[in-house]
């Protein structure tokens, strides 16, 4: 028996985005979603209302995900290839914050425990890359004193070498 057609792409955009709306809330269930159409007076079946919950929360999901890729592609153009870590960082740690908003009171000792988990790797990570930053900044001083006092191309890469901690 061939199926009809999709009941919600029939809706209304207004009457859609504040089915989307609702089906975004902490703790939304299809059957919440079932009963949030019902009290709005549409008909669907629960069957429908699961096939499109599971399509609209994919979807969300690839949405979010690509709006966090493009701001942290945002982020490390604006401030250069080094700092993508750092991008990263200010990304998680924004959606760490969000979903510590959203959640309120619901959250548990688990969530909050790998929330400052998630925060100390982040702080870790910058801090590996503040001191990469440092060592490259002073290889570069080395090598241009090097070359400023007339040593040989091959004593100025030696050095470099050297102050990155590079075995010659």
């Amino acid at each position: 028996m061939p199926r009809q057609p999709d009941f919600f792409s029939q809706m209304e955009r207004a009457d859609l985005e504040k089915l989307e709306a609702f089906a975004r809330k902490p703790g939304a269930k299809i059957d919440k979603v079932h009963e949030f159409l019902l009290a709005e007076g549409f008909t669907a079946s629960r069957a429908a209302v699961g096939r499109w919950f599971k399509r609209f929360r994919e979807v969300d999901r690839m949405s979010e995900a690509a709006e966090l890729a493009d701001a942290i592609h945002t982020a490390s153009a604006e401030s250069g290839a080094v700092d993508v870590a750092g991008a990263v960082n200010l990304q998680l740690a924004q959606r760490l914050q969000s979903a510590l908003v959203k959640g309120g009171d619901r959250l548990d000792i688990g969530d909050l425990l790998k929330g400052a988990m998630a925060i100390n790797a982040m702080t870790t990570a910058q801090q590996r890359v503040e001191k990469l930053k440092k060592i490259q900044a002073d290889a570069v001083q080395a090598a241009e004193a090097a070359a400023k006092s007339g040593k040989s191309a091959t004593d100025v890469v030696a050095t470099i070498k050297q102050a990155l901690g590079i075995a010659a």
